[in-house]
């Protein structure tokens, strides 16, 4: 439980200091003061719960929820809405966005951090029968990792960088789907920027050369992009 990581996406300094008190001792914090942020956090930072304000200045919280549960990878992440509306429809939206909790910043200490706690102990079960294993490759989502396997047997952890991990994930699972270098762009970006200044193609290249005789798998489609093969040979 120590090793999780949740992202708090609060602009109130005071509160974020109260939040970080609170859940410091469930895992590794990360703050965004505004939904910008909490974006490029994203890019690097892959949580185990978002705890979600509404209200951040002229951006609302509540479309961010609507972003992450639209998104390929990152709709499983739990979001719970920790804010100072109290208004029943407010829970309402909050909770039909796909939203797992909705707490109000009144809420005793104690139960908020029980609640919070509690989604944690949820996900993190969760997360440990999480895998994907297609076309030889193994998907560990609770670690974040990806291993080759050589007639069922594990032949060890890819070294793959957080943004390798999430294309490969995203085209496993959706295997035979062909995603644009732009759709791959947005989907591991968050936004339609290109990720950290570097071509996906260049991703594509350092994740085929890491699996080696399996590069076979992810498939290039002229003019289209990519997509992942799982009845693709392996190079001899």
């Amino acid at each position: 439980m120590d090793n999780n990581k949740i992202l708090i996406v609060e602009d109130n300094r005071e509160y974020q200091l109260f939040l970080r008190a609170l859940v410091h001792q469930n895992g590794e914090v990360q703050f965004a003061n505004t939904l910008i942020e909490a974006r490029e956090a994203l890019k690097n930072f892959l949580p185990n719960l978002i705890l979600l304000d509404i209200s951040m200045g002229s951006e609302n919280g509540f479309e961010f929820c609507l972003e992450l549960k639209n998104s390929v990878l990152w709709s499983e992440i739990p979001v719970v809405f920790l804010t100072a509306k109290e208004q029943t429809q407010d829970k309402v939206t909050g909770l039909s966005m796909g939203a797992e909790d909705y707490i109000v910043k009144s809420a005793d200490p104690m139960e908020i951090q029980v609640r919070i706690r509690s989604i944690l102990n949820r996900q993190f079960k969760r997360a440990n029968r999480e895998t994907i294993t297609l076309g030889g490759v193994k998907l560990d989502f609770s670690h974040q990792r990806a291993f080759l396997l050589d007639s069922g047997s594990d032949m060890g952890a890819l070294d793959l960088t957080p943004t390798e991990f999430r294309i490969l994930s995203l085209l496993i699972k959706n295997e035979g789907k062909t995603f644009s270098r732009q759709k791959l762009m947005e989907e591991v970006s968050g936004n339609q920027t290109a990720v950290a200044g570097r071509t996906i193609d260049t991703h594509i290249h350092s994740l085929r050369r890491k699996m080696g005789t399996y590069s076979p798998k992810i498939e290039s489609i002229f003019g289209a992009g990519y997509r992942f093969s799982k009845d693709a040979e392996n190079q001899i």
